[in-house]
């Protein structure tokens, strides 16, 4: 046997063993895609119910007049993604976007009006009697996230306030009135976003 004789057999084994290296994970390809696929029947059984669901989407989905709308408000954005609501039988599409340093997700009504809008801020935005009453009720707590919330004319603000032993989102008022409170055990150590 030649040189070029044993190169040609060592290439053909090559390709032969990367085509049933191939063909094997393709079975296994098959079973990731089935919790994937059972996970979206879930999630359309769930929204025949009536309970609330999300489902990721792409762009080409979205209706024409909600991606006009969010273009025509947020020219500088950077859409990151979308995804379809349903809540209480109603379907919103949510836009996910980043304009500048500000992450804003903005929920439209499929005619393009807006539902709401929530968008992460900086200490400077947030009223001062929101701060007060978060430092009132929360002295130890160090905050990870600020949002501001627009929803039927409506602001709110939503806070993560982190302690030693736990997490938990505030929602309070512009009059720094405590609306809803949410606990969550474990602090989160990579969720720095909108903090000052």
């Amino acid at each position: 046997m030649t040189r070029n004789h044993i190169a040609i057999l060592f290439t053909a084994a090559g390709l032969l063993m990367l085509a049933v290296a191939c063909s094997k994970q393709q079975p296994e390809n098959t079973a990731a895609q089935k919790p994937a696929a059972q996970a979206q029947q879930q999630t359309q059984q769930q929204g025949k119910q009536g309970q609330d669901v999300e489902t990721p989407v792409g762009m080409d989905a979205v209706p024409a007049a909600v991606t006009e709308a969010f273009k025509k408000a947020y020219p500088s954005a950077a859409i990151k993604g979308a995804s379809k609501e349903t809540e209480n039988g109603q379907a919103y599409y949510e836009i996910e976007s980043v304009d500048g340093m500000k992450h804003r997700d903005v929920s439209y009504y499929p005619d393009g009006t807006v539902a709401a809008v929530e968008e992460t801020i900086q200490v400077s935005e947030v009223p001062g009697a929101v701060i007060a009453a978060v430092q009132k009720k929360y002295p130890d707590a160090t905050v990870r996230r600020m949002e501001r919330v627009t929803e039927g004319g409506k602001v709110t603000y939503q806070l993560v306030v982190e302690n030693e032993k736990e997490s938990r989102e505030v929602v309070l008022g512009k009059d720094g009135s405590i609306l809803h409170e949410e606990v969550s055990a474990a602090p989160s150590d990579n969720d720095e976003e909108g903090k000052d």
